[in-house]
């Protein structure tokens, strides 16, 4: 998966944000793909709010995340 193009606000916290995403989705039943496409949502989402904010999921970027290739 690429990661969509955000301006850094900070980094705190965008890995934990990325372990949630991939969490919320995997117990939502999404595929793996659909998984991983979310933790680089959420964790780009983080990393573009300021500080410790958590990311909503209106926070998350506009152009949806694509995993085009997991092994």
């Amino acid at each position: 998966a690429s990661a969509p193009r955000i301006t850094v606000a900070s980094t705190v916290g965008a890995g934990d944000s990325s372990v949630a995403g991939f969490i919320l989705a995997d117990v939502a039943g999404k595929s793996s793909s659909e998984a991983l496409a979310s933790a680089v949502a959420y964790g780009s989402a983080a990393a573009s709010l300021p500080g410790t904010t958590l990311p909503r999921p209106e926070d998350l970027p506009a152009d949806p995340v694509i995993c085009t290739r997991l092994r």
